[in-house]
């Protein structure tokens, strides 16, 4: 009875041990295949002619200089700035 006690923990044990890995390694799974399948941005689309938006996409595009900036229809050129 002892015999079948301790392989039953054992056992027990194991198959604890066995759940845990497995969900542990199914995050950085998730994680692979969502960034395999999220698109890389290509370019920086401003649309209207809000100054407030066109100074967010120049702040962006500092950080990301690779990227295209698309502006819809900019602002009055007598208001926007330099």
């Amino acid at each position: 009875m002892k015999r079948l006690h301790r392989q039953l923990k054992k056992y027990g044990i194991l198959t604890l041990v066995t759940i845990v890995l497995a969900l542990l390694s199914v995050i950085p799974l998730r994680v692979a295949i969502a960034y395999h399948q999220t698109p890389q941005p290509q370019a920086i689309l401003v649309l209207g002619g809000s100054e407030k938006r066109e100074e967010f996409a120049a702040q962006f595009a500092k950080f990301h200089p690779a990227l295209k900036i698309w502006v819809s229809s900019g602002s009055h050129p007598d208001k926007s700035r330099s």
